[in-house]
């Protein structure tokens, strides 16, 4: 009879604690806490669960959630302060071991200007382009057209160059001026396309922003076996310069 008991007694303790509820009555889970003791029921709505916290038979941790999907499953935000937070960062893994920090990431942004009007073109010198300076589109702050330029501020830039003298057959140096040197200067003939260079402003001679000024000088020559000619200035034509900018 005493055997029987003892028997009865562990069978009756196993089916009592197989599942612990903390205000509540219909754990789910092998430990159920509803903080709020708002579960009516075996089936709590989302608003109900979602002050429970649940720990699962196989090691699942679930908050605001009671059937959780992963080691640890959050329905609701997540706040990690370890002094490293700040505006624009994310969090990642600073190492092979899975630890978790805030870190910055490095965005590619872009913008284009588009410089265009009508140009007189001397026999010889360097002539400056002026006329209508817009911004097609812009995601770099501080970045802005001015008249007959562009402001650019301090930072490391890809430049993609395209551009015509129409209905011209131009052949001559076009040239890229900031207020303290030339960080490019390219010849080209018929029309500019796809000129790529590096612009670097990081160093303090440059202004913030800097102002990006565009020049081209005729060069009249026979080009090739065939001695053909580029149309030969002086003339006036209209023109247009796109800047395509990728912020590095």
């Amino acid at each position: 009879m005493k055997n029987i008991l003892v028997i009865l007694f562990c069978s009756l303790s196993t089916g009592i604690f197989a599942q612990i509820g903390v205000y509540t009555e219909s754990p789910s889970q092998l430990l159920h806490i509803d903080a709020a003791k708002n579960n009516n029921n075996s089936s709590p709505s989302t608003s109900q669960m979602s002050d429970d916290v649940v720990f699962t038979s196989d090691g699942k941790l679930g908050l605001g959630v009671i059937d959780p999907k992963a080691k640890l499953h959050i329905n609701g935000s997540l706040r990690v302060n370890d002094g490293t937070q700040a505006d624009g960062k994310l969090l990642m893994s600073s190492n092979d071991v899975g630890l978790a920090t805030w870190g910055s990431v490095k965005i590619n942004k872009i913008a284009n200007w588009k410089l265009s009007g009508s140009v007189n073109v001397p026999a010889s010198g360097m002539i400056q382009f002026t006329g209508t300076s817009a911004m097609v589109d812009n995601e770099i702050d501080g970045l802005s057209a001015g008249t007959n330029s562009l402001r650019i501020p301090r930072g490391k830039y890809i430049i993609i160059v395209n551009g015509d003298l129409a209905p011209a057959s131009e052949y001559g140096i076009f040239t890229v001026k900031t207020s303290v040197d030339t960080p490019f200067s390219f010849y080209y003939s018929e029309w500019l396309g796809g000129a790529t260079f590096l612009l670097d402003l990081t160093n303090a001679k440059y202004a913030n922003p800097e102002t990006i000024t565009i020049y081209f000088t005729p060069v009249s020559t026979a080009v090739g076996a065939t001695n053909y000619y580029y149309t030969k200035p002086p003339y006036t034509n209209t023109f247009w310069y796109t800047f395509s900018i990728i912020m590095i």
